[in-house]
């Protein structure tokens, strides 16, 4: 009767369904339902139709480019207002660029060569600027000599003008090595260029530090009274102020010295230069003149001290 019954026991009852036990089927999770995505059929090869239209439109792009990209023609106006700004920030910054270093030797130079601020249309450039007499004989003068000799002259033509053309420049190359084939291109020129840039930064500097000892009221300058001020900087330009300003340029070798502070005109003319280079420099430090400003009113003094006279203590000798 026992084994019967656990007989019956072990037997297992399989069932078909959910139904048939009575039991309500088990709900999904969401997580584990893959929702397929339906297969795109890909066309690896692109329609004629379409390659041909892309090549259209791709051409008539370039062409719009093209037709954009062309320089426009600028008129004499433009031009002259594009050339007329002071910019000798980048004059500098491409002499620099571009210098090999100082001396008179031969070297590189071509078409690439910066353009000078004779190309910027300064009307101080416009006054004829004397050159001195060639060297007498520039077989007798070694390399080191013409060199020397090529670095006293650009004092004294500082001393003269403050800017110079690439023309001008080379005219003194020519001169001083005899060679009139220098093109106005050639190394030479550029370290010349860079050297005056040099000196016109020295003076401006050194106007600065003269005009902060003058001790002249900020009052003056700020009231806008341009006639007191003149009068007030002229009482202080004296023949000692001459030297302060000019003597690094104005003195042996470059210039025989009493014989151009014995010429009434040139002294007359160095201080009027000298009087307004003040001027200008105190409107600067202590008035509303621009930067750009200032550089430019003291080019334009240019015009007064490029014919002046400059006597050379060498003159006959070399």
């Amino acid at each position: 009767m026992l084994s019967s019954k656990a007989a019956s026991r072990r037997q297992v009852r399989h069932a078909g369904s959910f139904h048939e036990l009575d039991v309500a089927p088990p709900i999904p999770s969401k997580r584990f339902i893959i929702k397929k995505k339906p297969r795109q059929n890909i066309d690896i090869h692109p329609k004629v139709e379409n390659s041909e239209e892309q090549a259209k439109e791709t051409e008539r792009l370039a062409e719009e480019l093209l037709s954009t990209s062309k320089p426009k023609k600028t008129t004499t106006a433009q031009r002259a207002t594009r050339t007329s700004g002071d910019k000798p920030h980048v004059a500098l910054s491409l002499i620099r660029s571009r210098t090999g270093g100082g001396g008179g030797g031969s070297g590189r130079g071509g078409a690439g060569a910066p353009r000078r601020t004779a190309d910027l249309g300064r009307e101080s450039l416009s006054v004829a600027l004397p050159q001195d007499v060639p060297v007498l004989d520039a077989e007798a003068l070694d390399d080191k000599e013409k060199e020397k000799e090529y670095w006293r002259r650009q004092r004294r033509m500082f001393a003269r003008s403050r800017f110079i053309t690439n023309e001008e420049a080379a005219d003194v190359a020519r001169r001083v090595y005899c060679n009139r084939t220098i093109p106005t291109n050639h190394r030479m020129v550029i370290t010349f260029q860079a050297n005056i840039a040099n000196f016109r930064s020295k003076w401006r500097k050194l106007l600065k530090e003269i005009v902060k000892g003058l001790k002249i009221p900020k009052s003056l300058v700020t009231d806008g009274d341009n006639e007191a001020l003149l009068r007030e900087v002229r009482s202080k330009v004296d023949m000692d102020m001459l030297h302060a300003v000019w003597g690094h340029w104005i003195s042996e070798p470059f210039v025989k010295v009493d014989a151009f502070y014995a010429n009434t005109e040139a002294v007359d003319t160095l201080t009027e230069v000298t009087i307004k280079a003040i001027y200008i420099t105190l409107r600067s430090l202590y008035g509303n003149l621009q930067e750009k400003d200032f550089r430019r009113e003291l080019d334009d003094l240019d015009k007064w001290t490029r014919p002046m006279y400059l006597p050379d203590p060498l003159e006959g000798q070399v």
